[in-house]
């Protein structure tokens, strides 16, 4: 394989955090610049004679999977490397004190050999109390063990290579973090929106994008949060540049609100917008957040509509007729409220027929009535 310059090597190093992975393309240039064939970084627990691995290049998957499933448990060389654990030392091979033993493993002559990987050179780059993260090379027996030379190429990485992998474990532990925040704001029944300092939607809960499809009271406008109805515009902007304004000082958080009934002035709501606080900004809770804007008292219509057009495959008229129907209205008074004809509802029946499976609107209310949308349609009965 073709190495890189020890300056490429330590800038894909360094991109790892950022990437979330180990590149292949950094694995081929530390093979090439360490003359292998094989680059492996993977967690070894050496007392239970478990690995897994992160990234390989030179092995097959099916290799890998033999190895973490059969021969990583009965591997000399896995319980020998345990000696040497710490972070930054490098193990060779022929450091195995019997060294005949190793050679003669069933590890050694149905796997390593085989896969042309009889010698090893590995640095451990991060340690946990269960989990040793390690970087190795290995090559064939035609190219002999890893010389000083070889050791002095790898311990010019050592420095960067831990250094990368802290940052990958505080990126990746910070990512679930936000990860997890943003799904417990999916289960809030209240809208809710997280805005940039530049005041733009970067985040909407499953409540706020129902909100923005029904599109009467919020809707986006080049990626920024706006009120369908113009009266309300100029006052939800000035409370979300409030908010904008209070994260750059130490005060107590800013709470401003905007009542509202929308365009069709039946959804009452009000909007609730408030600074992200320096906690959440620093522990990277919520992103590039500078806004939260939280949507109370609106009414169950989107969040059904929406609940429906997932769980069937509903177009937002089909989803807006079946919940009519189920909720006791006849077609004739749904084409009167949507202001189309009969005709137009029953073209629309017959296209959530097909996709619900049934023949009569007395099944399609059953089917949808007994299933995971009947307490929705309970509270609008």
């Amino acid at each position: 394989m073709k190495g890189g310059t020890l300056n490429e090597i330590v800038a894909a190093i360094y991109e790892v955090p950022f990437e979330g992975r180990y590149s292949r393309s950094l694995l081929r240039h530390l093979a090439g610049t360490l003359g292998s064939e094989i680059s492996v970084v993977l967690e070894e627990a050496a007392p239970r004679g478990h690995a897994r691995v992160f990234e390989k290049v030179g092995m097959t998957d099916t290799a890998i999977r033999a190895y973490e499933e059969y021969y990583a448990a009965r591997s000399v060389l896995l319980r020998e490397s345990a000696r040497y654990a710490q972070v930054g030392q490098i193990f060779r091979d022929h450091m195995i004190p019997d060294y005949d033993e190793y050679l003669s493993s069933e590890t050694y002559h149905d796997f390593f050999r085989p896969n042309k990987a009889d010698h090893l050179m590995q640095v451990h780059i991060e340690r946990t109390n269960e989990w040793v993260t390690a970087l190795l090379v290995r090559r064939p027996a035609r190219k002999g063990p890893y010389a000083n030379s070889d050791k002095r190429k790898l311990t010019q990485l050592i420095p960067h290579l831990v250094n990368s992998a802290r940052h990958f474990r505080i990126f990746r532990s910070e990512s679930l973090i936000r990860d997890s925040a943003m799904q417990a704001l999916d289960h809030l029944q209240a809208a809710v929106f997280l805005l940039d300092g530049r005041g733009q939607v970067v985040f909407a809960n499953a409540a706020g994008e129902a909100l923005l499809t029904a599109g009467d009271i919020l809707t986006v406008r080049h990626r920024r949060l706006a009120a369908a109805d113009p009266q309300d515009q100029s006052r939800l902007r000035s409370i979300i540049d409030d908010a904008r304004t209070a994260t750059d000082n130490a005060a107590r958080p800013l709470r401003s609100c905007l009542a509202t009934s929308g365009k069709s002035r039946r959804n009452a709501m009000t909007l609730h917008a408030m600074p992200v606080t320096r906690h959440a900004a620093d522990k990277n809770l919520l992103g590039r957040a500078s806004v939260m804007l939280v949507a109370t008292g609106v009414n169950k219509v989107a969040a059904g509509d929406r609940l429906l057009r997932q769980l069937y495959g509903l177009t937002p008229a089909e989803a807006q007729i079946t919940e009519a129907l189920c909720t006791g209205s006849t077609v004739r008074q749904i084409a009167a409220r949507r202001r189309t004809s009969e005709n137009a509802v029953r073209f629309h029946l017959k296209n959530i027929f097909q996709k619900l499976g049934v023949r009569r609107q007395a099944d399609l209310v059953k089917l949808v009535c007994s299933g995971p949308m009947a307490p929705i349609m309970r509270q609008k009965s």
